[in-house]
């Protein structure tokens, strides 16, 4: 139930990740920052395999792992309930991943390895966040940008108090 999720809630949403070491790394990664929950979509991603459970390394099962029919109706219901949703995503339209105020009620959205985040599940985000890359390589694993801002995240918290 949303109603238990309080101040400072963070929920990680998985837009068609497909590949198993990727939500496993996810997973482990929002179980050591602290995330309060991972809605998976019913179809077009990975779902919980041996290989995601290993990579973990345990995480997913001290984690609240949601799976949903519709991305954009939970994300218009995650609105509605107080929260601002961050797609993380290469886009001139995006804001410095350090420039976004991930205090509060905050969903954040991650697009799969190949495409990014869905044109629809995009538009209905308040928010989109760049990592700018520096190198010849122009994108992170999707794994490592989520670490990237949960830690950033973790840092304005701890900052707040």
């Amino acid at each position: 139930s949303i109603d238990r999720f309080k101040d400072n809630t963070c929920l990680i949403i998985c837009d068609q990740i497909n590949d198993p070491q990727n939500l496993g790394q996810i997973l482990r990664t929002c179980e050591c920052a602290g995330i309060n929950g991972i809605i998976l979509p019913k179809h077009g991603s990975v779902h919980i395999t041996n290989s995601v459970i290993q990579v973990s390394q345990g995480a997913i099962f001290h984690s609240n792992i949601f799976i949903d029919n519709n991305l954009n109706n939970t994300i218009n219901f995650l609105k509605k309930s107080g929260f601002w949703v961050v797609g993380v995503e290469n886009s001139i339209k995006s804001k410095e991943w350090f420039d976004i105020d991930y205090k509060g009620k905050i969903a954040i959205v991650v697009g799969s390895e190949g495409k990014g985040i869905r044109e629809l599940v995009k538009k209905n985000c308040d928010f989109l966040a760049t990592i700018p890359m520096k190198g010849k390589i122009n994108s992170l694993n999707v794994s490592a940008a989520l670490s990237a801002i949960l830690f950033e995240r973790q840092r304005q918290l701890s900052k707040s108090k």
